[in-house]
């Protein structure tokens, strides 16, 4: 990520916006050429216009709240297992929690399964790497109010939506700024179950262009 944040802060102005996955590749040959051994989750998002762009491999996650409420929540990479597997499908036979966002919700983010992690091949003792070209990208319609929570796995294993939605509609009544409501998001998580703990937010606002 240290070499994407620096790429990123190189950008000339007016330069269009970042492609995600063009991003993550780049930065990942330039760090496998340097041969450093680990392996991570990442993920990297980019808003062009009303579009938020997405690369991510892993269990890392991101939300996107509208008046309060999750409308759009990304789904973590695991390497499920069997049993896992079988939940799985019985939720997507299951129409009446099919439909059910806080259901959804709750499901994927129970698994314990190994998450994706990015990782060269064979760089850090990772049996399954995975590279750039496992990334799930794609992109969702956002507007201006809407709020961007970017977290790892031990936000969303923890924290019920329904928490979320409140600790995001009072920081939004409060009138906190994107760090503030990262620290009240986190700080909740972290009382319902001490973890490893990262949290980004973010505002989408109207362009003056």
């Amino acid at each position: 990520m240290r070499n994407a944040s620096a790429e990123v802060a190189g950008m000339e102005p007016g330069a269009p916006p970042v492609c995600p996955y063009a991003l993550l590749r780049r930065v990942y040959e330039k760090t496998t050429a340097s041969r450093a051994p680990g392996a991570s989750t990442v993920i990297i998002l980019s808003l062009a216009g009303n579009a938020l762009r997405w690369a991510y491999i892993g269990d890392s996650a991101f939300p996107v709240l509208r008046d309060g409420r999750v409308v759009f929540f990304s789904e973590p990479q695991q390497d499920l297992s069997p049993k896992s597997k079988q939940k799985l499908i019985q939720f997507r036979h299951d129409k009446k929690r099919r439909d059910c966002p806080a259901a959804r919700w709750k499901l994927v983010f129970s698994f314990n399964d190994p998450p994706f992690q990015l990782s060269a091949k064979g760089g850090d003792h990772v049996t399954d790497a995975r590279t750039y070209a496992d990334a799930s990208r794609a992109a969702v319609a956002v507007r201006a109010g809407d709020v961007v929570v970017v977290g790892t796995d031990g936000l969303f294993n923890n924290m019920p939506q329904e928490q979320l939605d409140g600790a995001v509609r009072v920081g939004s009544r409060l009138g906190f700024s994107p760090k503030n409501m990262a620290d009240i998001v986190a700080g909740v998580a972290y009382k319902i179950k001490a973890d490893d703990i990262t949290v980004l937010v973010a505002f989408v606002v109207q362009s003056d262009s």
